[in-house]
């Protein structure tokens, strides 16, 4: 499981590279630690070309890059940035020498209320105001009064996956009248 993992990883990398994607966005908070440092790796090696490619300050608009034993094309307007959640019960700490690979940047807690009347009134509530003032509060005290089980999750993913049904149950409704 842990090379289908890896494996997967590196194909969304090559993949990227292929495609000249000039960013390319991974959220590592669920990959174990062994295949972090293997992808970490495989994109310490990108940003290093890349680097180096920067300092010589050539017009060069590609460079040659072998991952996983593979030659390819990278372009040298390519960035690569990583996500992680630092609540998520099953995430891995970075390992140094990806860490050393980019900057730590601190965001805010996200405004739930706010994402739940927008997701409500996308679905199709009207009353997304008043609904939203009551499921946030509702997800905050499962979360604080619940014990502390591995199978309890009420962070953001949960609460949008509860919004995201019950627009999919508000539609099948109005399908059935």
């Amino acid at each position: 499981m842990k090379h289908l993992i890896f494996k997967q990883w590196v194909e969304y990398l090559l993949d990227c590279v292929r495609l000249v994607l000039g960013v390319v966005s991974m959220n590592l908070t669920d990959l174990k630690k062994e295949c972090l440092s293997a992808v970490s790796q495989q994109v310490q090696t990108i940003q290093e070309a890349l680097k180096t490619q920067g300092d010589s300050k050539s017009a060069v608009q590609t460079i040659s890059v072998e991952l996983v034993g593979k030659q390819v094309r990278v372009s040298t307007d390519m960035a690569i940035f990583i996500t992680m959640n630092p609540g998520y019960a099953g995430r891995s700490n970075l390992p140094d020498n990806l860490k050393k690979l980019f900057r730590s940047l601190a965001m805010n807690k996200p405004d739930r209320q706010l994402i739940a009347e927008v997701m409500l009134f996308s679905q199709g509530f009207r009353s997304a105001e008043k609904l939203a003032s009551k499921i946030v509060p509702f997800f905050k005290l499962c979360d604080e009064q619940l014990s502390n089980q591995s199978h309890y999750d009420f962070g953001l993913r949960a609460l949008k996956s509860v919004l995201v049904s019950a627009g999919n149950v508000k539609r099948d409704r109005n399908t059935e009248n």
